[in-house]
């Protein structure tokens, strides 16, 4: 497992939360490794429609993939 030097902590819905944990469950997924994937493709996309410089991101997450 790779360990990050910084935290964060996210509020969501009762419903969010839920349909994060199905999904995790589902698909054998650990619920902080299916956020850095969200959140990494978040900022791609928005890297992609608003140019800007953005860091590397492949150091946020690994290469496992998230279904």
């Amino acid at each position: 497992m790779k360990k990050f030097n910084y935290q964060t902590c996210i509020r969501m819905s009762e419903t969010l939360k839920d349909e994060m944990t199905r999904i995790c469950d589902q698909n054998a997924i650990n619920e902080s490794d299916f956020m850095r994937h969200a959140i990494k493709e978040s900022i791609l996309n928005y890297s992609r429609a608003y140019p800007c410089s953005v860091a590397s991101l492949n150091q946020f997450t690994s290469r496992r993939a998230v279904a």
